[in-house]
């Protein structure tokens, strides 16, 4: 369910634009192709400039304490935000308490208002409502694709040039939502 934040004064929101990346895996399942283990985190206050978006690459061959550490400034911003922006949010804030209660953090709360620019599509037939066909779609920019071999040495082998591939691409998830955020404001879709 999407919650509009409009009861919050927008001199006083604050809205934190999230995007996590999580785990490749290959074969067939139930559950999809990914692993619920979340390994970069990229964020943003909307509003703030595109250049301010952070990101971590949590490394869980390092203890609960350590992790716990790598997500304390995710986990305090959460707690200061009147709500959220994302694209298929839910998807990631399932991540963001499941990786909080793996390595024992505080759980997080994700209760608050969420714009979520995919959910904010109007239905209809045939149309894809990925972050990816609707950046291409409006000209918002591109999203970065990661082959599968790419994700494998950074996921499995914690390999400097892929997790740096992984980390733009986080990066670039959280700036795309926001301008598809600001698109969705324009066409009345919010």
């Amino acid at each position: 369910m999407r919650v509009e934040l409009r009861e919050i004064p927008t001199a006083e929101r604050r809205i934190l634009n999230l995007d996590v990346e999580n785990g490749p895996s290959w074969g067939w399942g139930p559950n999809g192709y990914t692993y619920s283990t979340v390994f970069c985190i990229a964020r943003k206050w909307v509003g703030d400039p595109e250049s301010s978006v952070t990101s971590v690459l949590l490394d869980w061959r390092a203890d609960d304490e350590t992790v716990r550490q790598l997500l304390a400034p995710t986990l305090a911003d959460i707690a200061a935000c009147d709500g959220f922006l994302g694209h298929n949010f839910s998807h990631d804030t399932g991540l963001l308490v499941g990786t909080a209660k793996d390595c024992g953090a505080n759980l997080p709360d994700v209760s608050k208002p969420v714009i979520d620019t995919m959910r904010s599509v109007p239905k209809s037939s045939g149309a894809m409502r990925s972050l990816e066909a609707m950046c291409s779609q409006f000209g918002l920019g591109e999203k970065p694709h990661i082959d599968t071999y790419t994700w494998k040495k950074a996921w499995v082998r914690w390999d400097a040039e892929a997790l740096a591939v992984v980390r733009r691409r986080c990066e670039a998830d959280v700036i795309l939502t926001e301008r598809l955020y600001r698109k969705e404001q324009e066409l009345g879709w919010l």
